[in-house]
C-alpha cells in the first residue's frame, strides 16, 4: 500500500497493523496490486476515477522498476524510445492475423 495510507487511517481513528515486506514478497504484492488497480479501472464510474486509478498503476509500475534497480527517469526514457521505435497503443490498432 502507499506509505502514507496507514497514517491517514490512524488519523481517522482506525486501528491498523502493518509490516514491511521486501524482495520476492514485495514483487508479488506489487503484481497483485496491479491486478487490483486494473479491476478498479475496469469498474470506474467516471473518467476522474479511471484516471486516478491509472495514476496508481503508474506508481505501482514505478515501484516495481525501483525494485529492479531502474529509476523512474529511465523507465520514461525507455517508454519514449519504444514509442518512437514501435509506436503507441492509443491508435486502436489490433492485430487480427499474421503469417
Amino acid at each position: 500500500m502507499r506509505d502514507l495510507i496507514p497514517r491517514t487511517l490512524r488519523a481517522s481513528g482506525r486501528k491498523v497493523v502493518t509490516r514491511f515486506i521486501v524482495g520476492e514478497e514485495l514483487q508479488r504484492a506489487l503484481r497483485a496490486a496491479i491486478d487490483d488497480v486494473v479491476t478498479k479501472f475496469d469498474t470506474a464510474q467516471d473518467d476522474d476515477h479511471a484516471t486516478s486509478t491509472l495514476a496508481d498503476l503508474v506508481e505501482i509500475a514505478t515501484a516495481m522498476a525501483r525494485q529492479r534497480g531502474c529509476s523512474e527517469n529511465r523507465i520514461m526514457q525507455l517508454r519514449a524510445s519504444r514509442s518512437a521505435q514501435l509506436g503507441v497503443y492509443d491508435r486502436g490498432i489490433f492485430l487480427v492475423e499474421m503469417d
